[in-house]
C-alpha cells in the first residue's frame, strides 16, 4: 500500500492514464492470490483498503474504511505498523475519488443552490449514488483478437498529429496489456511449478491444463473454451469491472466446438463452469456480477443457447448469489431456456432474472434514444435501468423519494418531521383550492431535485474523468482504441444516467385521496389535513381510516393510476431536458426496489393515503402470488400495473412444481411484464433462519434485483421481508 501511495503521489500531476498505469503496475501481480484447491482457473485477489476500480462501491481510487479498520484492529499490530497505516489512512480519506467528487459537489452548492437550501444533503428526499454501473466490456472482441490482436490494433492508431493526452492513453493501453501478459506468465510458471510438486495424478493433470492454457493466451488468441474463460476472468480481475455482458455470445462457439471435437465432455464443461462461477462469486461484486443470456441480437444463437443452458445448470448446482444470470427471451427463441428457468425458480433458486424483449425493446428505443439494432444489445442495469453492451456506461445518479417531495409540496418546502426548510416554497396546502395547485408545486419540486441529481452526476463524470482512465475497460469499449480516449473522455460510448424513483405509488394514492376527500367531498379541510399529517394521525384515527378506505373505491384507484402515469411522464420530460443540458445521451428513470424504500420511509412523515410516518414506502412492483390447486385461477395484478417500467418482484409461495411455475411465468409473459424477479419463499423457512442462522446460510432472498443471504440482513430488513409474505 505504501508503494502504491508513493507512485500515486509521484504521478499525481501526470495524465490520468499514465498515473493509472503506474499504479496498476504496483497492484498486479502483488494482490493476486494462489490457486485454490478446487480451482480450475487461476485468478483470485486479496483486495487492499486502497486501490483503483470501477465497480459498485469502489469508484476510481478508492479507500475502504472497513478493510483498513480490520488491519488496524489486528491483535498483534505493532505501534510502528499502526503508525504507517494511520498515515495511509489520513492521506486516502481525503484523496480517494469519491471524496473528491463530494468536495466538488459541496462547491457546486454555492452556484446551484438558492437561499442556502442544501439540495444535496440527505434529508430523505434524494440519495446520490457515487458509482458507475453497467460497464460491460466487449469480451467477444477480446477472444476474437486475443492479446496480440489488441496490441496490433493499438499500434496501428495514428498518433502523428495526436495531442499529449491521446498519446498517453494509447501508450498506457499498451502498457496495460504488458501487465496482463506478465500476470499470465507468472501464473503459468506457478502452475507448472505446482504440478512438478504434485503427487496426485488428477490434480497434476489439472495444473498442467492450467499452465498450457495460460501459455497459449499470453501470446496468441484462445482456441479452446478453457482458454477463453481463463482470459476473460483475468481481464475482468485486472480491469476492476464487475459485469460480464453477453457471455453466451462470447463463449458459445468455444463450448460447442470443444464438445464436438472431444476436447470437452459435458461433465468436464460443467466442472469448468462451476469453478468459473465460484471465482466470480469470490469477487464480492455486490449488486453487479451480471451475465446476460438469450435475447435478440445474437449472431450465433444456437451455440449461444448451448452456453445459456449450461449457465442455468451451473447456477442451480453452485447456489451462490453471483453471477446474477439475466435471461432475455422473446417469441421465437428456443423455449428450452424459458422452461429450464421455470424449473430452477420452482426449486427456490434465485437465478435467473427474466427480461421480455418483446415488451422492453420498444420502451428502450423510445426512452434511451437508440436505434432498434442498438436496443437489441441492452444489458439490464440496477433496479430496472439499461445500458448497452460495450457501447454505453451510466448511473443511476441516485434515488428520489417522491413521497417526501409531496410532503414538501404541501408544507411550503419544509420537512414535517424536523421543520427544516429542504425545498423551495411553492405554496401552502391551505392556499391550494384544487389539486392543480398541489400538482404544480409537486412538479416544480420534482424538477428541482431531479436537477440536483443530474448536477451531481455531471460533477461525478467530470471529476472521475480527471481521476482515472479505466484503461482495461476502455480497451474493450467501442471507439476508445480508434479514437485514443477513455470511456469518460470522448464521444464513443453513450454516456447516460438516470434516477431510481421511490414512493410513486404512495404519491398516486395520496393525490387521489386528497382530490376525493379534501377537494371534492370536502370531508377534511386542507389546513386540518396538513395538521393531521404533522401529528402522524395521533388522535385522528377516524380521519386516517376515511383516507385509507377511500382507496378501496374503483374510481379513486383509477385516479391513482392516472397520477402514476402523469408522474412517469413528468420524470421522462424532466430527465430528457437535463440530459441535453449536461451532455448525456439519456437520463432515464425506473422504480426503486429493495432497501431504499425502507431507508426513505424512515425519513418520511405520514401521508394522505393513511400511511403513518416512518413506515416502509409502497412499491407497486412487489407482488405476492399465493398458489392454489389450479394455478390458472390465480388473480394477477392489473395488466396496467404489470406493464409498468421497472423490475417486478414476485414472491411465490413454496408449494409448487415445475408445471405450476411455468404456468405462472407464461401467464406473466403474455401479460407483457418486461422485467421479472421471482423469489420462491415461505414464511416458516425464513422464521427458522432467524432462529438458527448457521443452519440456513444457503437461504437467498432478492432485494430489488440484488441477491443476498437472508441471515446476513439486519433484523429490520428480515422483518420487512417476512411481513411482505403475509397473505
Amino acid at each position: 500500500m505504501e508503494k502504491f501511495t508513493r507512485v500515486y503521489q509521484e504521478f499525481r500531476t501526470a495524465e490520468p492514464s499514465v498515473r493509472e498505469l503506474r499504479c496498476l503496475e504496483v497492484l498486479f501481480p502483488a494482490i493476486l492470490q494462489p490457486v485454490g484447491k478446487t480451482d480450475r482457473f487461476v485468478g483470485r485477489v486479496e483486495p487492499l483498503p486502497i486501490g483503483i476500480s470501477i465497480y459498485e462501491g469502489y469508484l476510481g481510487y478508492f479507500y475502504d474504511g472497513a478493510r483498513m479498520n480490520a488491519l488496524l484492529g489486528h491483535p498483534q499490530l505493532s505501534f510502528k505498523l499502526e503508525l504507517r497505516l494511520r498515515t495511509l489512512e489520513a492521506f486516502w480519506r481525503g484523496e480517494n475519488s469519491v471524496a473528491k467528487i463530494k468536495s466538488a459537489q459541496r462547491q457546486a452548492e454555492v452556484k446551484y443552490t438558492p437561499d442556502k437550501i442544501r439540495r444535496f444533503q440527505n434529508h430523505g428526499v434524494i440519495e446520490p449514488y457515487y458509482r458507475i454501473n453497467g460497464v460491460n466490456p466487449d469480451y467477444s472482441k477480446l477472444l476474437q483478437k486475443g492479446i496480440p490482436g489488441l496490441r496490433e490494433e493499438l499500434q496501428s492508431v495514428d498518433l502523428a498529429e495526436a495531442d499529449d493526452k491521446k498519446r498517453a492513453t494509447v501508450t498506457s493501453m499498451l502498457g496495460a496489456l504488458d501487465i496482463l501478459v506478465r500476470v499470465i506468465n507468472q501464473y503459468a510458471v506457478y502452475a507448472r511449478d505446482l504440478s512438478d510438486e504434485c503427487v496426485h495424478e488428477e490434480s497434476k493433470a489439472e495444473l498442467l491444463h492450467m499452465a498450457t492454457a495460460l501459455e497459449t493466451i499470453s501470446d496468441s488468441k484462445p482456441t479452446t473454451f478453457r482458454e477463453a474463460v481463463q482470459l476473460i476472468h483475468l481481464f475482468s480481475l485486472l480491469s476492476g469491472t464487475g459485469n460480464y455482458g453477453r457471455l453466451d455470445v462470447c463463449l458459445g462457439d468455444f463450448l460447442v466446438r470443444d464438445l464436438e471435437n472431444g476436447e470437452l465432455t459435458e461433465e468436464l464443461a460443467h466442472q469448468l463452469m462451476e469453478s468459473f462461477w465460484l471465482l466470480i462469486n469470490a469477487r464480492q461484486l455486490g449488486a453487479e456480477g451480471r451475465m446476460v443470456i438469450g435475447g435478440k441480437g445474437r449472431p450465433n444463437e444456437e451455440a449461444a443457447d448451448k452456453f445459456a443452458q449450461l449457465a442455468l445448470q451451473t447456477s442451480a448446482s453452485v447456489k451462490e448469489a453471483l453471477p446474477q444470470i439475466c435471461l432475455r427471451y422473446y417469441d421465437g427463441q428456443n423455449e428450452t431456456l424459458f422452461t429450464q428457468a421455470a424449473g430452477l425458480l420452482s426449486e427456490g433458486n434465485i437465478n435467473p432474472l427474466l427480461f421480455n424483449d418483446s415488451s422492453l425493446l420498444p420502451y428502450i428505443v423510445q426512452n434511451y434514444a437508440v436505434s432498434e439494432e442498438e436496443a437489441e444489445q441492452y444489458i439490464p442495469n440496477g433496479n430496472g435501468g439499461f445500458v448497452f453492451w460495450h457501447r454505453s456506461i451510466g448511473g443511476p445518479a441516485g434515488a428520489i423519494n417522491l413521497l417526501k417531495v409531496l410532503e414538501l409540496s404541501i408544507n411550503s418546502g419544509r420537512d414535517f418531521i424536523s421543520g427544516t426548510e429542504v425545498g423551495p416554497d411553492f405554496g401552502k396546502f391551505s392556499e391550494f383550492h384544487n389539486l392543480d395547485g398541489i400538482w404544480d408545486a409537486f412538479s416544480r419540486e420534482v424538477e428541482y431535485f431531479v436537477e440536483a441529481l443530474a448536477i451531481q452526476e455531471e460533477i461525478l463524470n467530470t471529476v472521475i474523468n480527471r481521476e482515472a482512465s479505466f484503461i482495461y475497460a476502455s480497451i474493450l469499449h467501442d471507439q476508445c482504441i480508434s479514437d485514443g480516449h477513455s470511456i469518460f473522455d470522448g464521444e464513443g460510448p453513450l454516456l447516460g444516467s438516470g434516477v431510481e424513483v421511490a414512493g410513486a405509488k404512495n404519491v398516486g394514492d395520496s393525490l387521489a385521496a386528497i382530490d376525493s376527500i379534501v377537494f371534492q367531498d370536502k370531508l377534511i379541510y386542507p389546513v386540518k389535513l396538513s395538521y393531521i399529517i404533522g401529528e402522524n394521525y395521533e388522535g385522528f384515527e377516524s380521519e386516517r381510516e376515511l383516507l385509507s378506505k377511500s382507496l378501496y373505491r374503483r374510481d379513486i384507484r383509477n385516479k391513482s393510476d392516472d397520477f402514476i402515469r402523469r408522474i412517469d411522464q413528468l420524470l421522462s420530460n424532466t430527465g430528457s431536458g437535463y440530459a441535453k443540458k449536461s451532455g448525456m445521451h439519456y437520463f432515464a428513470h425506473c422504480p426503486a426496489n429493495g432497501k431504499i424504500n425502507m431507508a426513505f420511509g424512515r425519513k418520511t412523515a405520514a401521508s394522505a393515503n393513511g400511511r403513518k410516518g416512518m413506515e416502509l414506502l409502497d412499491c407497486s412492483l412487489n407482488h405476492r402470488i399465493i398458489l392454489q390447486s389450479h394455478p390458472e385461477k390465480i388473480t394477477f395484478p392489473d395488466t396496467e400495473i404489470l406493464q409498468r417500467n421497472g423490475m417486478h418482484l414476485f414472491q411465490v409461495s413454496k408449494m409448487l412444481d415445475v408445471g405450476q411455475q411455468l404456468t405462472i411465468l407464461q401467464a406473466l409473459r403474455q401479460l407483457g411484464v418486461g422485467q421479472m424477479v421471482v423469489n420462491v419463499l415461505d414464511r416458516d423457512t425464513l422464521e427458522a433462519a432467524r432462529r438458527d442462522p448457521e443452519n440456513y446460510r444457503n437461504v437467498m432472498v432478492r432485494l430489488g434485483s440484488g441477491a443476498v443471504r437472508f441471515v446476513e440482513l439486519d433484523a429490520d430488513t428480515q422483518e420487512q421481508i417476512i411481513i411482505q409474505l403475509d397473505d
